[in-house]
């Protein structure tokens, strides 16, 4: 159920109770006795129901308020309590409260506090953006790489903004805790403060509430801040909407609509004066330290962070200690697979076997802890993995082992690709306790076609009252045509999470913006809603979209003037369009030139449709150097095409080099063509999609495979599917099908919704292909094991069976 936060807007925030509150009775209602509450007239007292076995069907005489729940209370606190109240101002905080890395120590000098901090010229950016006016909510996202200052950077800003260091600062725990302070009424004049945006609050099962509850914040008519940051690489994905995920999708539609400011953090210093820099690092040991040791690349504040020396230490020991070297990689393993509270030690002993030879696995206890105790070992006051105690009382060891963030983020950019051995799968089966992680690993297995290791995740969290994990049990059942065991675990998990449903989540409203909410946006400013305005009046109101471009056009960005041109062109005002081209193009815009070019032709202008296809040519642009060669190519002037495309191929224009090929081909040079064709799509992935299809054309299908082979060994997975597909028209089904299962057993890419994955379709429509029916029919159902073989029947549990 629905409940209404007084401006129009369902709240949705049900979800969010789950521990009973002590005023409420064993059957969810409120006691009689518990603390009335004034919500009108007549006797005041506040009903509320928390069952999860159904809904009230008979409360007798009710006056005041109503309220509905899902389940029962989450917090410590009263219903009635502001869980605002604990927020501080941000001279009451320090950065280590809000998220900033542990800087290295220098063991020689006496220093308290954090590193000096030097100012960028992104400083000054963010600064202005939070000094304004805020007619309503305002969103600042700071995105970088890992341990690039992102979260440093928005505490200074907090201090130097004089209107911001008396709004109070929350940070919240977790999803959960998000998305409580959501749903209560945002108190103006507030930071709620949100480090790893995405890892820790986006790439959750929260995540449809919490955009959804964001939007609804941001557009509130009262001054909100929320301040933010995440890796590029997440940033990039969140807004990358077309072909991205449902998950991208929502985010992206999120920072389309609130008033957002994009803070992008370089990774060195090289734009800061080098007599600047002398200055800070003369006064802080750490910061010349970390100068000296960053060379020319300046990566300075990744080297405050310690994260760069640790990753040289963990690469050193793949040979000198293996032991070391597994039980890190263990750990990086077991969190980009979900595993993300501190891992128990039990976890590494039992893991690590997996990453070591049969030699290297003769190792005692005593051994081992020692491995463990110089992976724990402090490096000025750094550490790859921190021991962290995660039960109450004195310990005599740590009950778990946090990874350093730097060597999280090299782990997901390097081992992607990696499947991880069974020992560490069984370990996490075996010691994994927190419900969460249980979620996050039997989906990370499901998405990998594990599905017997999905259902012991899955089952145990079950056991715990997970409905994301029942959801997931049913869909296994469903694999099976087993309705009933589905139908019966869905029937669990709703009446545990009414709110939640199968399939892809929706906002408050339809993803299509409705035009009031887009021409808001565009009188506030918005560039991108005038041009999403604008395409959508043209078919009927042309005037007021020609008005709209023009006005998205004022700030002379390439695309919003080629945008105009577009408008222009549709609305039939052909001069005015032909001269935004012409002062667009005069001022560089690549675009423009293009256009220009491709219009003057269609009308028969050539020679001056050539000025601008050299013009374009001459920038450097491989569309323009390609465009241009098919232009002379067409007047006849065949060699100085050549020379042109020849040019920019041996400059290392993968583009060009396959413009390249295509001409030598047309002109019958095929083995040339050939080397040419094999040196483009070794290095650019849109030649990796053509290069099987122009290959078996010229009859060389076999030398198609150095090229794929270069991309698949650098994790590419595009190059993967292509191999498969080279290698099945080679008949070459046994090392087809090895590639198809390790491709199965690394796609992991998140969804919202539990899918199939594209590999594992593959994998069985390849089986079928092949006459081996049965056993792609025991895929289908039972998934692969660790290392890709098929596996063998196993038994899910049943709904009717009490899991707890």
């Amino acid at each position: 159920m629905r409940r209404n936060d007084g401006e129009g807007h369902p709240a949705m925030c049900e979800e969010q109770r789950n521990d009973e509150d002590a005023s409420l009775g064993d059957d969810g209602v409120r006691n009689k006795d518990a603390p009335d509450t004034e919500l009108g007239d007549g006797p005041s007292m506040l009903n509320e129901t928390g069952a999860v076995n159904g809904p009230v069907v008979q409360a007798g005489a009710i006056y005041g308020g109503v309220q509905i729940t899902s389940g029962p209370s989450s917090s410590s606190q009263s219903p009635t309590e502001d869980p605002w109240t604990s927020a501080k101002t941000i001279i009451e905080l320090t950065g280590r409260d809000l998220g900033v890395h542990k800087s290295i120590d220098i063991e020689s000098a006496l220093l308290d506090g954090p590193p000096l901090y030097i100012p960028r010229s992104h400083d000054q950016d963010l600064q202005k953006a939070l000094s304004g006016p805020f007619p309503c909510g305002r969103m600042v996202v700071l995105f970088g790489e890992s341990a690039t200052g992102k979260t440093r950077t928005a505490y200074e800003a907090l201090h130097a903004v004089e209107q911001l260091r008396t709004w109070p600062v929350m940070r919240p725990t977790g999803p959960d805790h998000l998305l409580e302070l959501l749903c209560a009424p945002a108190p103006p004049r507030h930071v709620l403060w949100l480090d790893d945006l995405y890892i820790d609050y986006l790439d959750t099962k929260k995540s449809v509430g919490i955009v959804d509850r964001l939007r609804l914040v941001l557009q509130r008519p009262s001054p909100f801040l929320v301040i933010a940051d995440m890796w590029t690489s997440h940033w990039n994905e969140l807004r990358r909407r077309q072909g991205g995920s449902t998950r991208a999708s929502l985010a992206g539609k999120l920072f389309d609509e609130a008033d957002v400011v994009e803070v992008r953090l370089p990774l060195g210093f090289a734009e800061v004066d080098p007599d600047e820099l002398d200055r800070f690092t003369a006064r802080d040991p750490r910061l010349a330290l970390a100068h000296k040791t960053a060379g020319d690349g300046l990566p300075i504040t990744q080297v405050l962070s310690g994260g760069p020396q640790l990753l040289d230490i963990h690469l050193e020991t793949a040979h000198s200690q293996p032991v070391e070297h597994a039980v890190i990689t263990a750990t990086m393993d077991a969190r980009r697979l979900g595993h993300l509270s501190p891992l128990p030690p039990e976890v590494l002993w039992a893991g690590v076997a997996g990453y070591l030879t049969d030699e290297q696995r003769l190792v005692g206890k005593k051994r081992f802890g020692k491995a463990l105790k110089r992976a724990t070992r402090k490096h000025r006051g750094i550490a790859a993995l921190t021991p962290r105690p995660t039960t109450p009382g004195l310990r005599a060891s740590a009950d778990g082992y946090v990874l350093h963030d730097f060597l999280h983020q090299h782990a997901v950019q390097t081992r992607a690709a990696e499947p991880c051995p069974e020992s560490l799968w069984n370990a996490l089966v075996d010691h994994t306790s927190d419900v969460d992680d249980l979620e996050r690993l039997a989906a990370d297995a499901q998405r990998r076609g594990l599905y017997n290791l999905a259902a012991r995740f899955a089952a145990r969290a079950a056991a715990l009252n997970s409905p994301e994990a029942m959801r997931l049990l049913a869909w296994l059942h469903d694999l099976r045509t087993a309705a009933g065991e589905a139908d019966g675990w869905r029937a669990r998990a709703d009446s545990l999470d009414p709110s939640s449903w199968e399939g892809p989540p929706i906002f408050l409203e339809d993803l299509q913006e409705s035009e009031d909410g887009l021409r808001e946006r565009a009188e506030r400013g918005d560039r991108e809603a005038m041009r999403v305005l604008a395409d959508d009046l043209m078919p009927t109101r042309a005037e007021e979209a020609v008005l709209w471009a023009r006005r998205a056009a004022d700030g002379g960005t390439s695309e919003s003037m080629i945008f105009l041109a577009r408008i222009l062109r549709h609305a039939g005002y052909e001069d005015e369009k032909k001269q935004v081209l012409l002062s667009s193009a005069e001022a560089g815009n690549t675009g423009a030139m293009l256009q220009l070019d491709l219009d003057l032709t269609r009308r028969g202008e050539h020679e001056e449709a050539l000025h601008w296809a050299r013009a374009h040519a001459e920038t450097g642009n491989p569309l323009g150097v390609s465009r241009l060669a098919t232009v002379l190519q067409r007047r006849g002037d065949h060699t100085a095409a050549e020379e042109l495309l020849r040019r920019h191929a041996e400059a290392g224009s993968t583009p060009v080099m396959w413009h390249l090929g295509q001409h030598l081909a047309n002109t019958d040079r095929v083995e040339e063509a050939v080397t040419w064709f094999q040196r483009s799509a070794a290095d650019d992935l849109l030649a990796v999609n053509l290069i099987v299809n122009k290959f078996q054309e010229l009859h060389r299908l076999v030398e198609a495979e150095k090229p794929l082979r270069v991309q698949h060994d650098r994790g590419k997975w595009i190059a993967t599917r292509k191999l498969v597909e080279l290698l099945e028209l080679l008949d070459r089904y046994d090392e087809a099908e090895t590639l198809l299962r390790r491709l199965v057993e690394v796609s992991s890419h998140p969804t919202l919704g539990i899918h199939q994955s594209s590999a594992m379709e593959k994998l069985i429509e390849f089986l079928r292909g092949i006459g081996r029916t049965t056993e792609a029919e025991r895929l289908r159902m039972y998934g692969i094991e660790p290392g890709g073989v098929t596996s063998q029947a196993f038994d899910l549990p049943s709904p009717l069976n009490d899991q707890r």
